[in-house]
């Protein structure tokens, strides 16, 4: 789609513009509002007036200043203003306002004893008491692998949310599970810790949702050939007087078994890749580069999975129940 100079303009400064003439705001527009606002706030800016946002949301505004009001009053005669409603992204979901959610936002540890076996043989970590997790979500505490100073990996309990450090607060407003590794390099949020603070976090598969027309998505869960275990690729930020240390997991692009299902996947490691990132030092971005190549598609394998697995609430072997005829997604 090709945007028009002034509501490029727009969209820039903060004021994303007027409708299109049919009336309807484009999705890809909506989108790269989606991106903005996301990655500024950690919430979604939904317009108001927009038509599943005013009856879903109607009352939760948080409305504008006097000096947007004054600005809005000065905009061309024709154009439409937004109003915005800034709400936690799991209570949007809740109320079925379908916005693209977060790619790699679940995840699971489900076979303990291979887990533990595999990290043992992979970084000399020593087996621990291990609990299975068929629903791993974002704000929950995880085990994560972190190299020490000394050169020896270990296992460290952090936070699913990263929080840069120079936010001190108690309720930080930024909290991203994902990054894409294609701006780690340039981003101020991500830079440092991706240089200095990197991160493995175990798992043996992850989850994923298929969009289709309207609001219907098809949950699939996704793991290595053989079940065999393996580590995302993340960065993290140490513990404050507030809160214990955060990390995010980094996204690539997809391969040839995730492109239907969705744009992005997580960044996979195994064997020597996964030692490689877990080492002391910077790394350029050719390096980077290669951590980030998808995954191979042919040693992984995907099932599409019922209706348990969109709630947190859920975590029991029973989200892993292959997906029936009368499963319809909807985002809870």
């Amino acid at each position: 789609m090709q945007f028009d100079p002034l509501q490029l303009l727009h969209f820039i400064s903060g004021d994303f513009g007027p409708m299109s003439e049919t009336g309807e705001r484009s999705a890809m527009f909506e989108r790269l509002i989606y991106e903005r606002t996301k990655a500024v706030f950690g919430h979604f800016a939904l317009p108001f007036d927009a038509p599943t946002g005013l009856s879903a949301c109607r009352g939760m505004a948080r409305f504008p200043s006097r000096a947007a009001r004054i600005r809005d009053r000065r905009l061309p005669q024709g154009r439409q203003p937004f109003r915005f409603v800034r709400w936690p992204i799991r209570r949007l979901h809740r109320r079925g306002i379908a916005y693209p959610p977060d790619m790699c936002g679940r995840y699971r540890i489900k076979d303990t004893d291979q887990i533990t076996a595999h990290l043992l043989e992979a970084f000399g970590i020593p087996p621990w008491t291990l609990t299975a997790r068929y629903n791993v979500s974002p704000s929950q505490e995880l085990p994560v692998v972190v190299g020490g100073e000394d050169g020896r990996a270990r296992i460290a309990t952090m936070r699913w949310g990263f929080v840069p450090f120079w936010d001190e607060s108690e309720k930080p407003k930024l909290a991203p599970i994902n990054a894409r590794t294609e701006g780690a390099f340039t981003k101020p949020l991500f830079r440092q810790a991706i240089q200095q603070r990197r991160c493995l976090i175990p798992a043996d598969g992850f989850y994923e949702w298929q969009r289709f027309a309207g609001d219907r998505k098809q949950p699939f869960d996704i793991q290595l050939r053989g079940g065999h275990p393996f580590c995302f690729a993340g960065s993290y930020e140490a513990a404050t007087a507030t809160r214990p240390e955060t990390f995010l997991v980094f996204t690539t692009r997809p391969n040839s078994l995730m492109t239907p299902i969705h744009d992005r996947m997580p960044v996979i490691l195994t064997g020597d890749r996964a030692t490689a990132w877990l080492a002391p030092g910077p790394i350029t971005a050719d390096q980077l580069a290669g951590f980030a190549e998808p995954y191979p598609a042919q040693d992984m394998v995907a099932q599409a999975i019922g209706s348990l697995v969109n709630s947190p609430r859920h975590d029991s072997p029973a989200v892993l129940t292959p997906a029936g005829p009368e499963d319809e997604f909807r985002l809870e």
